[in-house]
């Protein structure tokens, strides 16, 4: 019980955050995704900077990253794209952005994005950041 709430109250924590325009405190996180299934989508955010995820080849990941009008984040991008091939990819009218990609072969590619301050600039006090997942398929 003391543990789901710790868990609750770090959430709310990094939802107070994110609404205010600042990036969560980057956590290491790890998801796999399911051995054996054949249209498993995988799902990363904030929540997941600086984490790892394993998939298999022909299974997906969407990258869904929330910004400002004022801090726009940029749409995320595989370094190594014979690895994560892009399927799609979005911005809204908020100034978050998303991508989706398609695990393609073995090997491990690295998704990024930045999240930069717009209004005012770096005047406005607010730092840039950036978003950094591995992504090993194997």
């Amino acid at each position: 019980m003391r543990g789901a709430r710790a868990a609750l109250v770090i959430a709310a924590a990094g939802l107070l955050v994110a609404a205010c325009g600042q990036a969560p405190a980057a956590q290491a996180r790890t998801a796999n995704a399911p051995r054996g299934t054949t249209a498993s989508m995988v799902t990363a955010t904030w929540g997941n900077n600086a984490g790892q995820i394993a998939l298999h080849p022909g299974q997906e990941l969407e990258v869904r990253l929330t910004g400002t009008g004022c801090n726009p984040t940029s749409v995320p991008v595989a370094s190594a794209p014979s690895v994560l091939k892009v399927a799609a990819v979005g911005r809204n009218s908020e100034g978050g952005a998303w991508a989706r990609f398609q695990a393609e072969a073995p090997g491990t590619s690295v998704v990024t994005a930045e999240n930069t301050p717009g209004c005012g600039g770096d005047l406005s006090g607010e730092g840039s950041y950036g978003f950094r997942m591995v992504v090993s398929v194997s």
